[in-house]
């Protein structure tokens, strides 16, 4: 017949214990467990716990200047330099390839220097930049267009323009074909 004593009162053999595997995840709480209760060995500053496709893995902080990167899905994250394949890096750098940078949208796109924008790339396709510098130049005018009002424009002919296509000139403005 089980002792009417207390919980914790010795004999030692009358402590409740826990069997290994007895507590499931159902009865853990959502956000009960502490970063002081995940333990991945050798623990240290930097460190990233990431989802190897079977369990959650350690990887160990990367060298100083590498990126967090991937392979894609069902890859897993690795430290790496920084290229400039298909990137556009700070100072300049080298390609292997032509590359694009712009917008696939109706927006102008800009470079800015010293938190000024110097040189804009409108929807359009016009450029203008800083004290009125602009430039635009297609060999065929094939959409309807209007210039920037108080903007000189300069192409290089000849220009042809479709047939039903007008351009604009914006007010106080002019378009010189050279």
């Amino acid at each position: 017949m089980p002792s009417p004593g207390y919980i914790g009162v010795s004999p030692a053999d009358r402590d409740p214990t826990v069997s290994d595997d007895s507590v499931t995840t159902a009865k853990i709480q959502d956000n009960a467990v502490t970063g002081a209760k995940i333990a991945m060995t050798s623990d240290a500053q930097g460190d990233i716990l990431y989802y190897s496709g079977t369990d959650y893995v350690r990887l160990g902080a990367g060298t100083s200047g590498y990126a967090l990167k991937t392979a894609g899905a069902g890859q897993n994250p690795a430290w790496g330099e920084v290229t400039s394949t298909g990137d556009f890096a700070n100072g300049g750098d080298t390609a292997t390839a032509n590359r694009v940078l712009g917008n696939n949208d109706a927006y102008s796109l800009g470079f800015e220097t010293n938190g000024s924008t110097r040189l804009s790339i409108g929807s359009t396709g016009f450029m203008t930049g800083q004290a009125a510098f602009s430039v635009g130049n297609t060999a065929t005018v094939t959409t309807t267009t209007t210039t920037p009002a108080s903007e000189n424009m300069m192409s290089v002919g000849p220009i042809t323009i479709d047939a039903g296509v007008t351009v604009t000139i914006g007010t106080s403005g002019n378009w010189i074909i050279v």
